[in-house]
């Protein structure tokens, strides 16, 4: 009894809590955009978008159960917030809550998204480094890892202390890695000396030490900066003491790139980012039910015949069995597998598998190619903008403007895309004025819900219309698109 009651009282002391949280970021919300409204479109008749909004929102109550969890840790003391007054605050508010652990405060972990390795033979003595061969296995890395250097939140140099070797890393690092912004740089080798043939291991736990603190520990002893490396021009800094690790990569999570060398000329670059919170959810991007988005399975074998012998053997998945879980152990066991073959189904369907192929060591090219002919069929992403968040709020936002050029509503009024019975109002021969709007909302919408996932293209194409699709595919925050023919 004395159980339930304390129980109760949790639970009111928790949605007492979420108030308090929901209206304080609410206020602090509306007056940030506000501020933008005002100040930064001060000319212009210009009004927040409602996905823009959104987005926004759930960025800031994000931050604000990150800050949460943080607060659980025993290093703030008497300021510490209970781990039980967490869990009542947020319960039966999280996406996909009940595949979480009891205890999911204290999720925690890194991804290594890049690896890349070479060795530069008798191009310089054993003991001298060489830049061109460093720079090449940073870009092998970060050609899998399919991201840009100026994405990158810190740099875990090698950096032995050296006088000729520091210097070599150092500068082609400024070169690859400059931005705008202040490039910060750091070895754990100050801390704790070289530790030969585990100096990788050493940066790594430096690393995930950053990712799961958030906070940059200091290089000890630079107190005389290497005058051969062109700190200034490159905009680099060695932090001294411990700093907050700023976010700057467009995923929103922490990502650090590692550079490492041996003696006889062998090189390696890992590019690391930080975990998902929800280690065991499923993309946020869907509105319907689990059981209504397909899986994407895959086999992997060192050999196309134990591939298949693997695909073989998960044809006749237990109906009792959770799906997601089994896509998700597979699809790890097959990252270090030579040969896959893959196999998208849905519940209650038997997988059939492609035929194994030989995995590339670095990721093929995307190329998006935006098209100039309308959409030419009723139904088209009638079932995307059922089911998928980012592709129907685009669609919602867009659909706005049009209908306030032309009174017309493209949705409501002509009946595009929404509702699964809605009657073909345009015939074969679709006019113009429905034709050129209704292909740029789709482009614009899907190229807005791949960016959802993480999905960039290397090379766009475009012809005649298809080119507001390209503008707003090249039209990304940080400004660095891909380049159009």
């Amino acid at each position: 009894m004395d159980q339930e009651k304390q129980a109760s009282n949790m639970k009111v002391v928790g949605e007492r809590r979420l108030r308090r949280i929901m209206i304080s970021e609410a206020v602090f919300m509306i007056w940030k955009l506000r501020c933008t409204r005002v100040i930064g479109h001060a000319e212009e008749n210009w009004q927040h978008s409602n996905t823009a909004v959104k987005r926004q929102w759930i960025s800031a109550i994000n931050k604000r159960l990150e800050i949460d969890k943080e607060m659980t840790k025993k290093k703030y003391g008497r300021s510490a917030i209970a781990k039980n007054t967490i869990l009542a605050t947020w319960t039966n508010t999280l996406h996909e809550e009940t595949d979480l652990p009891e205890d999911w405060v204290n999720i925690n972990g890194f991804l290594i998204l890049g690896t890349g390795i070479n060795s530069s033979g008798s191009l310089a003595p054993v003991n001298a480094p060489v830049a061109s061969a460093q720079q090449d296995a940073m870009l092998r890395a970060f050609a899998q890892a399919q991201r840009s250097p100026k994405e990158v939140d810190f740099i875990e140099l090698h950096a032995t202390g050296t006088s000729s070797g520091d210097p070599t890393e150092a500068n082609w690092v400024g070169v690859q890695f400059r931005r705008d912004a202040e490039v910060l740089v750091g070895s754990v080798k100050g801390n704790v000396g070289h530790t030969e043939i585990t100096s990788f291991l050493s940066s790594l736990c430096k690393v995930c030490h950053i990712i799961k603190h958030g906070v940059i520990p200091p290089t000890v002893n630079c107190t005389i900066p290497n005058p051969a490396i062109r700190w200034a021009e490159h905009n680099m800094r060695v932090p001294v003491a411990p700093e907050e690790l700023r976010i700057r990569s467009p995923s929103g999570r922490a990502l650090i790139a590692m550079s490492s060398s041996g003696i006889g000329g062998a090189n390696g670059h890992c590019v690391i980012e930080a975990h998902p919170t929800n280690t065991n959810g499923i993309p946020s991007i869907w509105t319907c039910n689990r059981s209504m988005i397909p899986s994407l399975l895959i086999a992997g074998g060192l050999s196309p015949r134990s591939a298949s012998a693997v695909g073989e053997t998960l044809k006749n998945i237990p109906a009792d069995r959770d799906c997601t879980r089994v896509v998700r152990a597979l699809g790890r066991r097959a990252r270090s597998m030579l040969w896959k073959a893959y196999s998208v189904f849905s519940e209650g369907q038997t997988p059939r598998f492609s035929e194994p192929v030989l995995v590339p060591k670095v990721a093929p090219h995307i190329v998006f190619v935006f098209s100039g002919q309308g959409p030419q069929h009723w139904n088209t992403g009638r079932e995307m903008f059922r089911t998928c968040a980012p592709f129907h709020d685009t669609v919602v936002d867009l659909d706005r403007v049009y209908a306030r050029m032309t009174g017309k509503s493209l949705i409501t009024d002509i009946g595009l895309l929404d509702g699964s019975d809605a009657r073909d109002s345009l015939g074969d021969l679709w006019p113009i004025s429905a034709t050129l709007p209704a292909l740029t909302i789709l482009q614009i919408a899907l190229v807005d819900t791949l960016r959802a996932i993480g999905v960039k293209p290397d090379v766009v194409v475009d012809h005649s219309a298809g080119e507001t699709g390209r503008a707003r595919c090249c039209s990304e925050e940080d400004g660095s698109g891909p380049r159009s023919p």
